[in-house]
């Protein structure tokens, strides 16, 4: 699991939660 990943996953998740 690269560390890149999760910071791309959290930070979409994260804008979902702002759009929403």
């Amino acid at each position: 699991m690269l560390p890149r990943f999760a910071d791309i996953f959290q930070q979409g998740n994260r804008w979902l939660n702002w759009l929403e």
